[in-house]
């Protein structure tokens, strides 16, 4: 089975050159070399909802998106010209563009790795004020077949327990922190040693990884997995990645059909 490997991040460049090595256990996925920004870009949410909000399991989180009051500038002056879309946030901070690999599922293992090791900085006499920066912003993993008819689709929206209240009855009352929740097909969450990080600008050297869960037959990305000993509460569908295909293409630039 193949496995699309989403890897999306910005990143500020300082000087010299910056590589990311993007490893599935020891084996080399891919080297990424960069020498200049990878900025954020905003990018219209309203794409996603035009895209999605015929399916019958993700409209009712579409609606409950476009009843939700954002008093953001740009979504303010959006909606003087689209004025259907309700009261819902349309902007969507992105990366400017993501990499993405095809992946034999004989290549996954316990994790999906990254590597970074960088000098370049005015470190002097103790003190640093400027280095190459890299922040992640998601990363996800699925397989290629999951996103091929709006029937799986729907399935999978099922995951989201946020919308589908008689299922979190089944989540045992933990504090948040320790609820054992699985986001698919992927999060902004990443390890580093034994502590989960998200959003968290990083430079120097640093061993990232996320690890792997093998549920239903699927590989999947779990951050939690080493990190909380309770067993998984909820598997959650994340529909940041159908703003992530509305943006990016990804699955139909992928699709081999």
């Amino acid at each position: 089975m193949k496995y699309l490997l989403v890897f999306a991040f910005v990143y500020k460049h300082f000087k010299g050159k910056f590589d990311i090595k993007i490893f599935s256990d020891e084996q080399l996925i891919d080297t990424i070399v960069l020498d200049k920004d990878v900025q954020w870009q905003i990018k219209d949410k309203s794409k996603t909802f035009e895209k999605y909000t015929d399916s019958v399991a993700f409209s009712r989180y579409f609606e409950k998106q476009g009843t939700e009051v954002c008093e953001n500038e740009y979504c303010l002056n959006y909606k003087n010209d689209h004025g259907t879309l309700g009261e819902g946030c349309v902007e969507n901070n992105m990366p400017e563009r993501v990499w993405v690999y095809e992946i034999d599922e004989g290549l996954l293992g316990d994790a999906i790795r990254v590597e970074i090791d960088d000098s370049n900085s005015n470190y002097t006499n103790g003190f640093m004020t400027k280095s190459n920066l890299f922040m992640i912003d998601n990363v996800f993993l699925f397989p290629k077949k999951f996103f091929r008819s709006k029937r799986k689709l729907q399935k999978l929206s099922r995951f989201n327990y946020k919308d589908w209240p008689r299922k979190r009855k089944t989540i045992t009352r933990l504090p948040d922190t320790q609820h054992n929740i699985v986001s698919w097909p992927g999060s902004g969450f990443v390890c580093v040693g034994n502590k989960m990080h998200i959003h968290t600008w990083m430079g120097g050297r640093k061993k990232i990884h996320i690890p792997l869960l093998k549920k239903f037959n699927t590989f999947m990305l779990h951050p939690k997995k080493d990190m909380v000993e309770s067993k998984i509460s909820e598997f959650c569908f994340n529909f940041k990645f159908l703003d992530y295909d509305t943006a990016y293409d990804i699955i139909n630039t992928y699709d081999e059909d």
